[in-house]
Formats: C-alpha cells, structure tokens, sequence
C-alpha cells in the first residue's frame, strides 16, 4: 500500500504522528515509535483527525481490541496469535 490515509479519532495521537513528537504516557510513545519505524514502507502517509461520534466502526473495533493481548486477534470465534516485532 503507498500513500495511505490513516484516519484516527484521538487527537493526541494523530497531532504527536503529524507534528512527530513523543507523548507523555510511556506505552502511547512506544507505540508511536513503533509505528513510526513501518512507516517508511508505505510512502508519503496522511493522517487525518475525525470525531469519535463520527467513527463508530473504528471505535467498535478498538474496544475489541483492548479485550485482547497484543499480538491476539479473532476470526469467526477462533484466536490466532502472531508475535509482533
């Protein structure tokens, strides 16, 4: 995928991808910094800020998620594992 668009509803952790600049809480930075290390693989990449009330979908799936261990995911009721780097 090149030049993706990643939309987000948390204005903090959009500003800090735009502005590039480490957060405050420890586990957000180390995700950032992750996320900043793949993002050269996928070209000139932009973010975009939207109201949570505006994005029910994603905000569904991030509860999902945080019900799940890092590197967990579920598929039609099955949980496959996948180290994450």
């Amino acid at each position: 995928m090149k030049n993706p668009v990643i939309m987000g509803d948390s204005v903090i952790i959009i500003q800090s991808m735009v502005e590039r600049r480490s957060l405050k809480n420890q586990i957000q930075s180390q995700m950032i910094k992750r996320v900043e290390k793949n993002l050269q693989y996928l070209g000139e990449v932009t973010f975009n800020h939207i109201l949570r009330e505006n994005n029910g979908t994603t905000d569904t799936r991030a509860n999902l998620a945080v019900n799940h261990p890092m590197g967990e995911s579920r598929i039609d009721n099955e949980t496959t594992q996948k180290s994450i780097p």
